[in-house]
Parts: structure tokens; C-alpha cells; sequence
């Protein structure tokens, strides 16, 4: 059988790294999202704030489903580590 080792630390590590990345994502879709809605309510008026307000709600979509799939990361490895970090009570608790 093959053996498993996880580190706890870097397991933490990742999962900080990844909510970091995470939250950064979310936080520059929040300031893409309102940088579309000055531009083109604003003073870019015409064809090319029509054309980039398109291009932006092709792509709304996608970059939505992106932060959905972050907050599920999220929620994935706080489970894991959850349990595993109750695994590893459990083993040392037997183990005295």
C-alpha cells in the first residue's frame, strides 16, 4: 500500500496562497465591473463603449463562474483540513 504524507503547514500554506489568489480575483472583478459601468455610462459614449460594455457581458458569464469555482475551493479545503486535521486527533488520542 502506498504511503500518504501530508504536511500540515503547507497544507495551510496552499490553502492561504489559494484564498489570497482567490479573493484578489473577486476583488478585481468587483473593480473591472465597476471600471465597465463608468466607461461606458460616462464619457466614452458611442460605438466603442457599446463595442467593450459587449465584449465585457460575453465574458461576465465566464469571469463569474470563475469566482463561484474559487468559493467552492474554498469551502473544499477548509472541509478537508477539517477533517483532517480531526483525523489526526483521533490517531494521536488512540495512540495513548
Amino acid at each position: 500500500m502506498a504511503e500518504i504524507r501530508v504536511d500540515s503547514q503547507a497544507m495551510e500554506q496552499f490553502k492561504q496562497s489559494f484564498i489570497t489568489a482567490g479573493e484578489e480575483y473577486k476583488a478585481n472583478l468587483v473593480k473591472l465591473t465597476n471600471l465597465i459601468n463608468e466607461i461606458t455610462k460616462g464619457n466614452l459614449q458611442g460605438p466603442p463603449a457599446d463595442d467593450l460594455l459587449r465584449k465585457f457581458e460575453e465574458k461576465r458569464a465566464t469571469f463569474n463562474s470563475i469566482a463561484e469555482l474559487i468559493d467552492d475551493g474554498e469551502r473544499y479545503m477548509g472541509a478537508k483540513q477539517t477533517a483532517f486535521t480531526d483525523m489526526l486527533g483521533e490517531i494521536k488520542g488512540s495512540m495513548k
